[in-house]
């Protein structure tokens, strides 16, 4: 893949980010900037505050403190539905498809309600089909959500947030899970989608696809960002590596 370009416009900026519960600092002065058609690596352990930032850009939450702009634009504190429709699609780690809808309908709805865009239903029809073939669930069309396995799930969570016509991809996790060739198929799809010119934000666990497919990587720990730099730097990390990298490598070695 294509390096970002950091003469690109910023298309992504948190700045002082800042979300509490209680009295525990889930996120803390985060700061980013993301650029057009960049994939972004989100990386940190588990409590680290990843889910949360994702949470906060997408509307689901609304920060204590700071401001996030979209396109030049603040978004702070806008409702989901609206970001989403600016293009700004997300999945989530726990898949969410409509259970006694098809494969098919699930994504027909997001390309209708999704986006601003003016579609008929016979054009969400075509445009899911078209996402559903490039996403390698176009011969489970007509099979309900409930049928599904967690791998189907997973494609079709991606698929449906294609649909929105997204900027950007918030990804939360669409790797996890996978065995080797399933995570290969999933980073293919990453390298085509990022030809399409979509910016793509991604919490992974698996560092092998993360490290690979990003241009940059930010690290989470505590709820605060430790470090940010391209894959090679953060591997290099001490500070990453003891806060994150060295425990996985351990739990690594145990396992194998």
């Amino acid at each position: 893949m294509e390096s970002a370009n950091p003469n690109k416009p910023h298309i992504l900026s948190c700045h002082g980010v800042t979300k509490h519960f209680g009295g525990l600092a889930a996120v803390k002065e985060v700061f980013f900037d993301m650029a057009e058609n960049e994939v972004l690596g989100l990386i940190g352990p588990n409590g680290a505050g990843k889910t949360t930032l994702f949470n906060l850009i997408a509307g689901a939450i609304r920060p204590d403190k700071g401001s996030i702009c979209f396109e030049g634009r603040d978004i702070t504190g806008f409702k989901p539905n609206l970001i989403c429709r600016m293009g700004l699609g997300r999945t989530y780690q726990i898949t969410k498809p409509f259970l006694q809808m098809t494969v098919l309908e699930n994504v027909i709805c997001a390309c209708y309600f999704g986006t601003d865009e003016k579609r008929t239903l016979k054009d969400c029809t075509e445009v899911a089909k078209g996402i559903l073939n490039r996403i390698g669930l176009v011969g489970k069309i007509k099979k309900y959500g409930a049928e599904l396995t967690l791998v189907e799930r997973k494609r079709l969570e991606f698929a449906r947030a294609l649909g929105t016509k997204p900027r950007i991809l918030l990804l939360d996790e669409v790797i996890a899970g996978l065995n080797p060739t399933e995570t290969q198929e999933m980073v293919d799809i990453l390298s085509d989608i990022r030809t399409q010119g979509i910016s793509i934000l991604m919490i992974e666990h698996v560092m092998k696809a993360v490290m690979g497919v990003s241009d940059r990587v930010i690290v989470l720990n505590h709820g605060q960002k430790i470090a940010e730099g391209l894959p090679a730097e953060i591997v290099s990390n001490s500070e990453v590596i003891e806060a994150y990298l060295g425990g996985m490598h351990h739990a690594q070695t145990v396992e194998g």
